[in-house]
């Protein structure tokens, strides 16, 4: 928070959750805490640098392991 103007934007981002709080309106909160953690991503991509990196390559699903069943039950006969 060492930059005036990323600090504007977290301030106003508190404010706007504190008045929708204050109403009551649950909806009004949900979306101003969307958009605060929605500004503070950015202003942390941002502050890594990382918006300056390539994307990285989009990967599939991890491959199943292992059996793709459950083992089958082992009865044994009791001797006669």
């Amino acid at each position: 928070l060492d930059d005036a103007a990323v600090r504007a934007i977290v301030l106003r981002g508190l404010k706007r959750i504190t008045r929708a709080l204050a109403q009551g309106d649950a909806d009004a909160v949900a979306a101003a805490m969307h958009e605060h953690l929605r500004q503070a991503r950015r202003a942390f991509i941002e502050a890594t640098g990382l918006d300056d990196e390539p994307p990285a390559p989009a990967v599939g699903p991890a491959p199943a392991r292992g059996r793709k069943t459950a083992p089958r039950a082992v009865t044994t006969r009791s001797p006669r």
